[in-house]
C-alpha cells in the first residue's frame, strides 16, 4: 500500500517546483559550439593578454564591475562623474581613466536630476557641456519600466539597451543604476542572480567597455565581502571588481571608496572622498598628500627590498646555496633570504613583491644544471 500525498502539500510542492523552473535563467542565445578540449599549445609562444582598464585598478574593461553603497551615499554621482571623466579624459578617485564614451541607464533621477548633476560635475572637471556632445549620454527611466531581467531571462529592453550601446562610438563606460529598478526577480536566489551577471558580462564583452552596476549595502549584520551587497552572495561572486562606498563614521563630509573584491588587482585599497563646495564627490586633498607620502615610502622600501635581494642572492651564490622560485620548494628564495643579514627587517612579502619585480625587469633568470634525467632550476643574476 502506498502512502498518499495530502493535496494541499501535493498543491504546494507542484507550485514551488514550477517557481524553481521559471527562476532558471535562460542563456540570451544559444551556447556556440565549444568544439571539445584543447590543450594549452594553442598558448605556446604567446603572450597572454594583459588586463585593460576603464579606471585604472578600479574598473576593469569587458567586465561588469559592482558598486555597492547605502542610499544617499553617493554612487550615483561617482558613475555619472566616471562617465564624464572618461568622455574628457580626467582622473576619477585620482585613477586615471581610459578616453572614450560614457553611457548610463538611470532608473532613479528623472531627467532633471541627471541634468543639474552633469551641470556641477562639468564645473568641477572645468568643461562645457558642448565638450560632451557625443560623449556623454546619460538617459533616464524614472517613472518607466527598466526591468533588463524578469522571470529567469532578459528582457527586450536589455536587447534594446545592448543595440543602442552598439551605435556609440568608442564607448568605454556604461552605468547601469541600479539593481532595485533593473533586475525584477529573487535577489537572493543564486541561479538567477548568476544568470543576470553573466548576461551582463556578455554585454560587456561584445561591446567592449566596461559596466557599472549599482545596488545598495546589505543589511546583514554580518561583515566580510559577501555581504557587502544586498541579497545573495551570487551579486559578489559574479561581478569581477567590487567598490563599495561608505560615509566615514567621524567625518560625514568624507565618503571612503574602498576596492573590496578584485578578479585583477589586489583588494583591500581604499581612496578617501570629498564633497566638494559644487556638490561632486573627488579625492580628498588632505588624505592625497598623505597617500602621496605613504606611496613614496612604500616605494623606497621597494627599492631597498630588490637591492637586498640581490645583494642576498650574491652571498648565498658564493655560499654555495641555490634558491628556487618555486614558493613549494624547500629552497625558495624569499624563504631563504630572510636568513641573510642584508635581507633582514623584510617580510616574505617584500622579498616576493622584489624577486617578481625583477623577474620582470630581466635582471634575475632561472637557470638549469643537472643531468638531463634530474634537472634542477635556480635563479641567478643574468649574465652570471
Amino acid at each position: 500500500m502506498t502512502n498518499s500525498i495530502p493535496l494541499d502539500e501535493a498543491r504546494r510542492r507542484r507550485e514551488w517546483q514550477d517557481t524553481r523552473v521559471r527562476s532558471e535563467p535562460r542563456p540570451k542565445a544559444a551556447p556556440r559550439a565549444w568544439g571539445g578540449f584543447r590543450d594549452t599549445g594553442r598558448w605556446v609562444g604567446k603572450a597572454p593578454p594583459s588586463v585593460d582598464w576603464i579606471v585604472t585598478g578600479l574598473i576593469p574593461a569587458r567586465m561588469v564591475t559592482l558598486l555597492v553603497a547605502n542610499g544617499g551615499v553617493g554612487k550615483t554621482m561617482f558613475a555619472q562623474l566616471a562617465t564624464t571623466c572618461c568622455a574628457v579624459g580626467a582622473p576619477v578617485a585620482g585613477r586615471a581613466t581610459a578616453g572614450g564614451a560614457g553611457a548610463g541607464v538611470f532608473g532613479e533621477d528623472p531627467e532633471g536630476i541627471l541634468h543639474a548633476r552633469q551641470e556641477r560635475i562639468c564645473r568641477h572637471l572645468g568643461c562645457d557641456m558642448e565638450d560632451l556632445v557625443g560623449r556623454v549620454f546619460p538617459i533616464s527611466f524614472a517613472g518607466l519600466d527598466a526591468a533588463l531581467w524578469r522571470g529567469g531571462k532578459t528582457t527586450p529592453l536589455f536587447d534594446s539597451v545592448e543595440e543602442e550601446a552598439k551605435r556609440i562610438a568608442d564607448l568605454r563606460l556604461l552605468v547601469i543604476d541600479n539593481v532595485a529598478l533593473v533586475y525584477a526577480d529573487n535577489e537572493n536566489d543564486r541561479v538567477p542572480v548568476s544568470g543576470f551577471l553573466n548576461a551582463l558580462n556578455g554585454m560587456a564583452e561584445r561591446l567592449g567597455c566596461a559596466i557599472l552596476l549599482l545596488t545598495h549595502t546589505s543589511k546583514s549584520s554580518e561583515a566580510g565581502t559577501f555581504k557587502a551587497a544586498s541579497g545573495s552572495t551570487a551579486w559578489i561572486n559574479g561581478a569581477r571588481s567590487v567598490l563599495q562606498l561608505k560615509v566615514d563614521d567621524e567625518d560625514p563630509g568624507r565618503v571612503e571608496l574602498k576596492l573590496v573584491k578584485s578578479n585583477h588587482a589586489r583588494p583591500g585599497d581604499q581612496i578617501d572622498l570629498r564633497w566638494t563646495d559644487c556638490g561632486v564627490l573627488d579625492v580628498d586633498p588632505d588624505a592625497a598628500n598623505q597617500g602621496l607620502l605613504d606611496r613614496l615610502d612604500r616605494q623606497t622600501r621597494a627599492n631597498k627590498a630588490k637591492d637586498a635581494f640581490l645583494a642576498g642572492l650574491e652571498i648565498l651564490a658564493t655560499q654555495g646555496r641555490k634558491v628556487s622560485n618555486s614558493r613549494h620548494a624547500p629552497n625558495y628564495a624569499p624563504r631563504e633570504l630572510q636568513s641573510i643579514g642584508a635581507c633582514r627587517g623584510f617580510i616574505l612579502r617584500d622579498l616576493e613583491d622584489a624577486m617578481s619585480v625583477l623577474f620582470e625587469v630581466g635582471e634575475i633568470i632561472v637557470a638549469e644544471d643537472g643531468p638531463p634525467s634530474r634537472r634542477r632550476s635556480f635563479i641567478v643574476r643574468k649574465g652570471q
